[in-house]
């Protein structure tokens, strides 16, 4: 490479490590360029160490220290403290340090050869040895048994004394590190983000004795040098823990000068070096400068980055109005001034959707410190034309004004927020005006303010029972339901594989059984009247329990995630509990938010979905607290679920993100376009159909060969328009040759046409077979449902043949359907159909094979689906019932004759 083209490079790669974070190739690529110059060849590797001290770094370093010192280029005392400071720094990086330890070591005991070194080479690696085996790593048996040779040749007459304490130090360091053997390994063969996060939070959770902050911080180190620029929360979460450490603010400063350059897009970062500067005065890195950095990234200008830009703003103009209030400096005032008004502009016109006005917040704060009121007032009134739909805004308002005007302007502010028709929690607002009026007011103003808020109340109230999510109830309405098979009652009498089971009808159903509206019991509002709980660690379900009680009537806790959602029988149940937002519970203090708008609604998935794939899928969008399937008890084919998500934001992301998505069945390859809604029970639907309007009829007792859907079309129309008529045939009347199974399903175009058809013809006689008419039931009966997966040839098999092959299953859970058990079992041989009866929890699959049903009853049994552990035997272990009943002596019910 040429000088000229040289110089370039040099130039672009010291550029470039003055703004970005360079990655470890980078710096081992600069400093093993040949044309760099010699002198700068130092400079670059310390430069490299303090902006990715990684162990790879700080050993190439190290020895290039040693290499140069035998070169005689540089003096003993000037690499000894460079390499204690690497051995130091690295120390606790338990899978590698001693690869920068052993190298400062060695230089150490290049002393024991040197008479007049010897005796002080020997202090300081008796000394260097035991704080080593203080420190976890994995070579620490290895250093113990070097210890021991080295006592045994430089010190033997004490090495009985020497090794006691020596072992003591380093019993202590093994049971550190045995107890973080398990994650290391993990760690080793997976070092996933993921697997460090939870490695981390582990360490964190440990009691405070028994934590290691320099393990801790190794980690975060460790962490960093795997995923250096892809992810701010590393820096920031490092950052934080430093400062809750009480690390000094200069090395706190010196790992955010690191975190600026990896990640210069991030406002926590700036915002932290902001603050941090302030408080070391006397840094040579200007403020000024750092705002100045923060400016000419474009990324912080665009609109759909305010939120970012806003984390650095604050501690910026918090400089400056702290700077002038402590020097009186006027210009500092200025450059105030002005920079809140920009401030307040972008706020106005790109933070309208910051629920949490913080920088607007920030700003009245700050002109209320420099005795500006009026200007803050100015603020509060600007804000309340975009935030006037929130409760907490009014509620700030009037608790400035208590510490800031008089009595007045609080009247004024609750008046003001009563005047809207769209605050979210208008409950906790009227509470604050009565409570506000009844410490302050007359007895005229208090009697006012209650009627003017039991008026706004019934208003909130009435609109309440009209006024819905129109979008979400468009979708409600347009969503058409996958088209499935019917579920079938499962036969008492024993099951014929080919044969297909009756539809049983209740002869009761022409009379009326509607229970009365007013006796009814409420539907359960999940949706609706559950609060979420966060931030309840060392929390258990019994506390909050005793916690919430006085809120109202609770029907259920859960906890996940350590989080906690608490399902209460009525709203003015989680109203309440809403109020204790940011209380304590043994002395934690909790946060609580409301569960609406939280919970999705799913459907038209692929049977083959288990909870496991939907939580994966659905878990990229947030925090899944719950999925909840519907039991298949009354109906096999039922296919949709629940999906909570710790807050309304993470449930509308995933919602506007897998709406429509189009999903695979592993099973038999379909696609299937995935419905995600918000779920309202407000907007559910009764079902609709022929069955259940009372225009579908069933008709029994038909002649088998006589009578075609054309005779019975030509007796059921003048009652009414025929919509459809059914006329089932099996496979085994269809061998016999008959016309059909001998009944029907007629559906006509409205219940009055089914009534007069009922009263017409039950009972009556049908080319000579008396024939018996009835309103079709809504499946009352216990459901099966049956899955043919392959080998279905309709052929009669012998049963002992079919029995072999089988395996039964219990303690199956009722929200389990047929092609999970399908999937499940098929792992171990062909599957030939699948049996399932959720009302009991069983199910019965067919193999094609005697030897796979044997696998699978050996495999699974035990194996935990839908949360409970089956039972699975084979067909022929199973215990058959010794009672049988002769079919002549079964009690027939009495046929109900049409009175005439």
């Amino acid at each position: 490479m040429g000088q000229p083209m040289a110089e370039e490079l040099q130039n672009v790669r010291t550029s470039m490590a003055s703004i970005l974070l360079l990655s470890e190739q980078q710096w081992i690529d600069w400093t093993e360029d040949e044309n760099i110059p010699t002198e700068l060849i130092p400079v670059i590797y310390k430069e490299s160490v303090k902006y990715f001290p990684s162990v790879t770094l700080w050993k190439r370093y190290t020895e290039y220290l040693v290499q140069r010192f035998d070169e005689g280029d540089i003096d003993h005392k000037a690499v000894l403290e460079e390499l204690a400071t690497g051995a130091y720094l690295t120390s606790y990086r338990i899978p590698n340090s001693h690869l920068v330890w052993n190298i400062y070591r060695d230089f150490i005991a290049r002393g024991l050869e040197d008479p007049e070194k010897k005796d002080d080479s020997i202090s300081q690696l008796k000394l260097l040895y035991q704080a080593r085996l203080g420190v976890p790593h994995s070579t620490l048996s290895e250093t113990f048994s070097d210890y021991s040779t080295f006592i045994t040749t430089y010190d033997n007459a004490n090495y009985e004394t020497e090794l006691v304490k020596a072992n003591k130090i380093y019993s202590a360091a093994l049971k550190t590190l045995e107890v973080r053997d398990t994650w290391e390994i993990s760690i080793k063969e997976n070092d996933s983000l993921e697997n460090y996060a939870a490695y981390i939070q582990w360490e964190l959770s440990q009691p405070k004795k028994y934590q290691e902050s320099k393990l801790v911080m190794a980690l975060y180190e460790r962490v960093l040098e795997k995923y250096p620029t892809s992810f701010a929360a590393i820096w920031d979460d490092y950052i934080l823990y430093m400062s809750l450490m009480g690390v000094s603010t200069t090395e706190v400063l010196d790992l955010l000068r690191r975190a600026t350059r990896a990640c210069p897009k991030s406002g926590d970062l700036w915002g932290h070096k902001i603050r941090l500067l302030q408080i070391l005065r006397d840094s040579p890195e200007d403020i000024d400068y750092v705002k100045e950095s923060v400016d000419n990234i474009g990324f912080f200008k665009k609109p759909e980055n305010y939120k970012e830009w806003k984390k650095v703003e604050i501690p910026w103009l918090h400089f400056l109005r702290r700077h002038f209030t402590d020097s009186s400096d006027e210009k500092r005032l200025e450059e105030f001034v002005l920079e809140a008004e920009v401030a307040f502009t972008r706020a106005i016109s790109q933070g309208k959707d910051d629920t949490d006005f913080e920088l607007e917040k920030f700003l009245i704060s700050e002109w209320t410190l420099l005795e500006d009121k009026d200007q803050a007032r100015t603020i509060w009134n600007r804000v309340s034309k975009y935030h006037g739909d929130l409760a907490e805004f009014w509620i700030q308002w009037a608790h400035w004004e208590k510490a800031h005007g008089d009595y007045q302007g609080v009247v004024d502010v609750f008046t003001k927020a009563l005047t809207r028709n769209n605050i979210d929690w208008v409950e906790r607002v009227l509470q604050e005006f009565t409570d506000y009026e009844n410490a302050h007011g007359t007895f005229y103003s208090i009697q006012q303010a209650l009627a003017l808020c039991r008026g706004r109340l019934k208003y909130y109230q009435a609109q309440r029972q009209t006024v819905y999510d129109d979008s979400n109830k468009r979708a409600y309405e347009e969503f058409k339901p996958v088209e499935v098979i019917e579920s079938r009652p499962l036969k008492t009498q024993k099951m014929d594989v080919d044969q297909p089971t009756e539809l049983t009808v209740n002869i009761e159903s022409t009379v009326s059984t509607t229970t009365p509206f007013n006796n009814a019991p409420k539907p359960r509002d999940r949706e609706h009247n559950t609060v979420i709980v966060s931030n309840i660690h060392n929390i258990s379900k019994e506390d909050l329990q005793k916690f919430f009680a006085e809120c109202g009537e609770i029907l259920e806790i859960t906890i996940n995630n350590g989080i906690a959602t608490i399902e209460f029988k009525t709203d003015e149940g989680r109203l309440a509990a809403l109020t204790k937002h940011l209380k304590d519970i043994n002395g934690t203090q909790i946060t609580v938010h409301s569960g609406q708008s939280t919970t999705l609604w799913v459907t038209n998935f692929p049977p083959s979905e288990t909870e496991a794939s939907l939580r994966k899928l659905f878990s990229d969008f947030g925090s899944v607290l719950s999925i909840r399937f519907p039991s298949l008890k009354f109906n096999t084919h039922r296919r949709f679920c629940y999906v909570q998500f710790a807050s309304a934001e993470e449930a509308l992301q995933a919602q506007q993100a897998l709406n429509g998505k189009s999903l695979t069945s592993s099973s038999d390859q379909k696609s299937f376009d995935l419905v995600v809604k918000i779920s309202d029970p407000s907007q559910k639907k009764e079902r609709t159909g022929a069955v259940y309007e009372d225009r579908e009829l069933f008709v029994k007792g038909i002649d088998f060969e006589k009578v075609t859907e054309a005779k019975l079309r030509e007796l059921f129309e003048p009652f009414g328009p025929i919509e459809r008529i059914k006329l089932p045939l099996s496979k085994t009347n269809e061998r016999k040759g008959r016309l059909h199974d001998g009944y029907s399903f007629i559906v006509v175009k409205d219940a009055e046409a089914a009534s007069r058809a009922v009263t017409a013809l039950n009972g009556m006689e049908f080319e000579k077979r008396t024939i018996h008419v009835s309103i079709a039931a809504k499946n009352t009966n216990k459901p099966i449902s049956k899955v043919v997966a392959a080998g279905n040839d309709d052929t009669p098999a012998d049963s002992e043949s079919i029995k072999a092959r089988t395996v039964e299953v219990s303690n199956l859970a009722d929200t389990i359907n047929d092609t999970q058990v399908s999937d499940l079992f098929a792992k171990y041989g062909t599957v030939k159909r699948v049996v399932l009866r959720p009302e009991a929890g069983t199910a019965s699959v067919e193999f094609t094979q005697v030897q796979d049903a044997g696998k699978a009853a050996l495999a699974l049994d035990g194996h935990e689906l839908g949360g409970q552990a089956l039972r699975v035997v084979s067909r022929g272990e199973t215990k058959s019932s010794t009672m049988f009943v002769p079919r002549t002596t079964m009690r027939r019910a009495p046929l109900r004759k049409r009175r005439i």
